[in-house]
């Protein structure tokens, strides 16, 4: 089990980037995270991801009645339309992330 959250993050990140065109959105780098997007196919980001203390957060941008999430790990935030998922904090949910985080980007190239 991977535990070094830096470490997760990196993990995570490359595994974004290997999404087809994907790159870092440059106007929304920030010390507190990263965001995504494929900019030839779309026009806002589809996840932002941030280190934390003990976790990896996500956000997706997706609509939170549009993901299939059997495992219940996304949460809708205040009256936000999107899906937020409660945390990576383990390499073992790295898969079944990366599968909501791919919903998310397939939800951006159609729109």
């Amino acid at each position: 089990m991977l535990t070094d959250i830096n470490a997760l993050f990196r993990q995570l990140e490359s595994r974004i980037l290997s999404l087809d065109g994907v790159q870092l959105d440059s106007e929304w780098q920030t010390i507190s995270g990263l965001a995504y997007k494929a900019p030839a196919m779309m026009s806002r980001q589809f996840v932002a991801i941030r280190p934390c203390k003990s976790h990896v957060s996500l956000n997706l941008y997706i609509p939170f009645d549009k993901i299939n999430d059997p495992k219940g790990k996304c949460y809708k935030r205040d009256s936000k339309e999107f899906a937020y998922v409660t945390g990576l904090s383990s390499d073992e949910d790295l898969d079944y992330i990366m599968g909501l985080i791919e919903q998310a980007y397939t939800y951006n190239l159609v729109r």
